[in-house]
């Protein structure tokens, strides 16, 4: 991956550059591929703060479709960042998406906040996630996924997070239905038994 620029985005109203201290700035990388010399981008914003993806929509709508990957890890997001984003129409050629590391709680909608062009959502580190039988039906084509240190107890949508209430599905639906083309799927330092 090359650096390309620090991407630090504009007040709308004076086009002026946020300064660094009053916004993180998110790196946006080449992903070039030797092959076919596509000139594909990542934006990375790891451990910058972030509170919302606001920044998407300051990028130059000619890069958006080359933007394949998108990681904000370890940063302050919390379960309304997605929405808002409107990450299908500001990234709707993105294929990798890390989350892991923010304050989400509840996998609920987020299956209607990606874009169908993702094939690898990591979701690692997020405590307490809440989920619903229907979270993933809208990401079919998602063929890896990670939820490594989640506090998951069961794979099942009730219990998954050892909470009983505000999840929306029969005790017996897995957290995973709905990904159909899932080829990998990470589990790692959860507290999962047998039973599961």
């Amino acid at each position: 991956m090359l650096l390309l620029h620090r991407f630090l985005p504009r007040h709308e109203d004076s086009g002026e550059a946020f300064d660094e201290f009053s916004l993180p700035s998110v790196e946006i990388a080449s992903l070039r591929d030797e092959v076919d010399g596509s000139g594909d981008f990542g934006i990375s914003g790891e451990c910058n703060n972030l509170q919302n993806l606001g920044f998407l929509g300051h990028i130059d709508s000619s890069l958006a479709p080359l933007i394949k990957v998108l990681n904000v890890t370890n940063n302050s997001l919390e379960d309304g960042a997605l929405a808002c984003a409107s990450l299908p129409r500001l990234t709707p050629a993105l294929r990798l998406l890390h989350l892991g590391g923010n304050n989400l709680q509840s996998v609920m909608h987020l299956g209607g906040a990606l874009p169908w062009s993702l094939r690898v959502l990591d979701l690692s580190h997020s405590e307490g996630l809440v989920f619903d039988r229907n979270c993933f039906v809208n990401c079919p084509q998602v063929e890896e996924h990670s939820l490594d240190g989640c506090g998951l107890e069961s794979m099942l949508v009730r219990a998954a997070a050892g909470k009983r209430d505000g999840s929306n599905g029969a005790a017996n639906d897995s957290i995973f239905f709905g990904l159909i083309s899932l080829v990998n799927l990470s589990l790692n330092e959860n507290n999962l038994s047998r039973k599961c």
